[in-house]
């Protein structure tokens, strides 16, 4: 569980999403998300967890607009099981003290989807996400920052587009 500092650098310019897609995730058995940062519907940047015990919440909600094929990148702060922080862009967002006293028990990592509405993956580019067991000082200025603090999970560019999706939009498949 906590603390946990979750990031990604990312891109898109969808129309639409039929449903909300996973961009980063820690995920328990089954399909259950302990703890995401998500595009949601309206191309809100959103931060979720939940428990063992299945209480869940919304900890912050960036604005929509975040499909307009610039680079984003958003932190997801985890400091205690009631301390939650969500960062887009170098910006604080929104804090939570919501308490999850459940717990955390996650058993996978996620990148480009989640494990819950229909293992929708994320329809852009993940330019970099890094995962760290500890908390990060958040607010990063900068969307490879993040880097130079060795996370215990990080990859560097992947895209995550369908290959219709990607035939339609000019990129060659892959």
């Amino acid at each position: 569980g906590p603390p946990f500092t979750l990031h990604a650098a990312f891109s898109t310019a969808e129309a639409s999403l039929p449903y909300n897609e996973g961009i980063v995730s820690l995920s328990g058995s089954g399909a259950s998300n302990v703890a995401v940062i998500l595009m949601t519907t309206a191309f809100n940047v959103q931060f979720n967890a939940t428990d063992t015990g299945g209480a869940s919440m919304n900890i912050a909600t960036a604005g929509g607009g975040f499909n307009d094929g610039r680079l984003h990148w958003a932190e997801a702060i985890a400091r205690s099981l009631s301390s939650w922080e969500l960062y887009v862009d170098g910006r604080l967002i929104g804090t939570s003290s919501g308490n999850l006293a459940a717990g955390f028990a996650w058993t996978k990592t996620l990148i480009g989807e989640d494990s819950i509405n229909n293992g929708q993956a994320f329809k852009g580019v993940i330019y970099a996400a890094g995962i760290w067991p500890r908390v990060l000082s958040g607010g990063f200025n900068q969307p490879y920052a993040f880097l130079r603090y060795r996370p215990a999970i990080s990859f560097g560019f992947m895209r995550t587009r369908t290959q219709a999706a990607a035939a339609s939009s000019g990129c060659p498949p892959f």
